[in-house]
């Protein structure tokens, strides 16, 4: 299957790292069981014949800088269930994914380098995306990027919920990638500053966003926080970060942030 284009690499990237006495072998696949169990042993195999050391480990880090569907062991192939199915290369995938790795296991302790071979496709500019992209984000007359429509109540027990709603662009426009499209905050009297309690990744925040008007571009962002029974009594505030795009598709951020509220215990 080539068209539009190739839908299973030709040439994939495989690896080994080792730290100290751990081996990770970076398998550009999903793997079953077994046949990741035949692989590993393989190459423990290799390492513990030609290596001084017998404490080595195997660690397999599978999906790793490629995807290339499926490898399965010759028996799992035979049967042709959904994994078998998915093995794309044939009934003897495996056993070429073995020979790879001893052979990258043996440069390990030759300390050799390794002809780096064929470089995989790059397919980033070539692949097809059917999601629209933003045409552009708005806001009513009055109001700015950031600002809060629903703010948060002056006071809460332990345990119980806040509800925080800012005008916000797309989160589209920036998908805050190693950030937060939010931050709950609590005043540290000591250090005279705000510390960050949770973000969108804790499982008691919850991020919420939808376009309101699709004539102007305006949107909006909830941010639910489910107080910890556990948290401490204190100031808190809760703050939203996103990125705007005008008509002219030029970014720009904004910060928006609730009054400040107490929590008391329950």
């Amino acid at each position: 299957m080539s068209l539009p284009y190739k839908w299973q690499p030709d040439v994939v990237p495989t690896q080994i790292l080792q730290l100290g006495n751990v081996a990770i072998l970076g398998v550009p696949a999903e793997i079953t069981t077994m046949a990741g169990r035949r692989l590993r042993e393989a190459v423990l195999k290799v390492l513990e014949e030609s290596s001084l050391r017998n404490d080595i480990q195997v660690v397999i880090s599978s999906l790793s800088n490629a995807y290339s569907s499926y490898i399965t062991t010759f028996e799992e192939y035979q049967v042709q269930r959904y994994e078998g199915a998915s093995t794309m290369y044939g009934p003897h995938t495996l056993e070429a994914y073995i020979r790879q790795f001893e052979m990258l296991a043996d440069h390990i302790l030759l300390r050799e380098d390794v002809d780096p071979g064929l470089e995989p496709d790059n397919l980033l500019g070539q692949q097809l995306s059917f999601k629209l992209n933003v045409m552009f984000d708005g806001s009513r007359r009055g109001r700015s990027f950031g600002d809060v429509i629903e703010d948060a109540h002056r006071r809460y027990k332990a345990g119980s919920t806040v509800k925080v709603s800012f005008v916000s662009g797309h989160p589209r426009n920036d998908m805050m990638l190693e950030r937060s499209f939010l931050q709950v905050e609590r005043w540290n009297n000591d250090t005279q500053a705000w510390d960050v309690v949770a973000t969108d990744g804790n499982w008691e925040t919850k991020y919420f966003w939808k376009r309101t008007n699709t004539l102007i571009g305006e949107s909006k962002s909830t941010v639910v926080w489910d107080i910890p029974e556990t948290a401490k009594p204190g100031r808190y505030r809760i703050r939203h970060f996103g990125n705007s795009k005008n008509i002219l598709q030029i970014l720009k951020p904004y910060t928006g942030s609730s009054r400040e509220f107490e929590i008391v215990p329950q």
